[in-house]
């Protein structure tokens, strides 16, 4: 055997056995190719190869266009695409992934004309299951789908920071969810047609809180907000602001009950200070207005009507000396008519102008004198007729601030 010859048998014995040992040989003698002889000839196919021909289906590779007219290369059964391939739609997006029956199944990935693009979950032709949808605005959805819609668990990252955690009911955030901002804020509740409904947490990056209920995105309801600086009210809400009955209480200490509209004191109220004075009556846009009484710092008190947050109308004031005042009040002062009795017994019945007696009066002191005539800024100015407990006249006589004249 030559030398050619042992190389051609050893690389027989290689491929299979005796048998194809000597049609390499064979081969060579007749002037052919032994490795094209193997090729053409049945009864040289190897085993593996045989098992591996039997065992795997021939694919269908085709590249055409669709009559809708996709530009589709992939994998094909029948006329439809079936496995792995590659669409480009008339409008511009490509597809590439699985297909069944001519429809986007399995894992893919779908890029928009517009730039936006989903990698996960096919079913049907839709995007379900799992899946990443990056949008064209920056945002980036990562989560459960269902035919097209996100719904189920996802979490949306935005451009500017913010992101969401929770569920979603086609394309809207819905059921329990987490938002929190970029700044530092941040949402923990529930969620109804893509914005905060129910009952939910807001925390403002200063630390304030807000817990209670929501009506689209709005802090709606019976809820609790304590400021940074430990103010707090309960009570209810309408569009974010204080509405209703309510309860705020004041770092300082002071404290309100009562009524409130779009934010302020409206309605009927107590306002208790610090000190122990209150103010508890009607209220109107945040100040006192309406009827009320006001307990004052050293146990004076007021009662009657109010305006501008100031004493005004008819009302009635006790000093804490047991003085008292009945009358008309203006600008927080006594104004007009009123009645003045004091503690030392003396009394005055007549007009008052900046909370002195004014104008015509009658004062009458302890003993029962009575001085009827014109009084001006407090003191007795013009003619007067003096007269006894019973109403007799003692005598006429002329005043000049304060002053009798002889």
């Amino acid at each position: 055997m030559t030398k050619k010859t042992i190389s051609i048998f050893i690389l027989s014995l290689a491929l299979g056995g005796s048998v194809q040992a000597q049609s390499f040989v064979d081969a060579v003698k007749d002037g052919l190719s032994p490795l094209t002889n193997l090729v053409n000839s049945d009864k040289q196919e190897l085993p593996a190869d045989s098992v591996a021909k039997k065992n795997t289906p021939k694919k269908n590779v085709q590249a055409l266009t669709l009559k809708d007219g996709t530009v589709y290369v992939g994998e094909m059964k029948g006329k439809r695409p079936h496995g792995q391939g590659k669409a480009i739609y008339k409008n511009g997006d490509i597809y590439e992934g699985g297909f069944v029956k001519g429809l986007r199944n399995g894992q893919g990935e779908y890029r928009f004309k517009d730039g936006e693009r989903y990698v996960g979950d096919f079913k049907d032709g839709h995007q379900h299951g799992e899946g990443v949808y990056t949008f064209s605005d920056g945002r980036k959805y990562t989560g459960k789908w269902e035919s097209d819609f996100q719904h189920g668990y996802g979490r949306m990252d935005y451009p500017n920071g913010d992101f969401y955690v929770g569920f979603w009911v086609e394309d809207e955030r819905s059921g329990s969810g987490s938002y929190f901002f970029a700044e530092g804020a941040s949402y923990v509740g529930e969620w109804k047609n893509d914005k905060r409904n129910g009952m939910g947490t807001f925390v403002w990056p200063d630390n304030s809180r807000y817990i209670g209920a929501w009506v689209d995105g709005k802090r709606s309801g019976h809820g609790v907000y304590t400021a940074a600086d430990s103010t707090e009210y309960d009570g209810a809400w309408l569009n974010n602001l204080y509405d209703g009955n309510g309860t705020l209480s004041y770092a300082n200490g002071d404290k309100y009950v009562g009524m409130f509209k779009a934010g302020e004191f409206n309605g009927h109220g107590k306002y208790t200070y610090a000190d122990g004075s209150f103010y508890a009556g009607d209220f109107k846009d945040g100040v006192r207005e309406g009827y009320g009484k006001m307990l004052f710092p050293g146990g004076a008190v007021y009662e009657g009507g109010w305006k501008g947050d100031l004493r005004s109308g008819k009302g009635k004031y006790i000093w804490g000396n047991g003085d008292v005042y009945e009358g008309d009040w203006e600008d927080d002062t006594m104004n007009g008519t009123g009645i003045m009795r004091k503690s030392n017994g003396i009394k005055y019945k007549g007009g008052f102008l900046d909370g002195l007696e004014h104008g015509v009066g009658v004062a009458e002191d302890k003993s029962g004198t009575r001085y009827e005539g014109t009084f001006e800024n407090g003191m007795r100015h013009g003619k007067f007729i003096v007269k006894d407990k019973d109403g007799k006249v003692v005598r006429e006589c002329v005043y000049n601030s304060g002053n009798a004249e002889q």
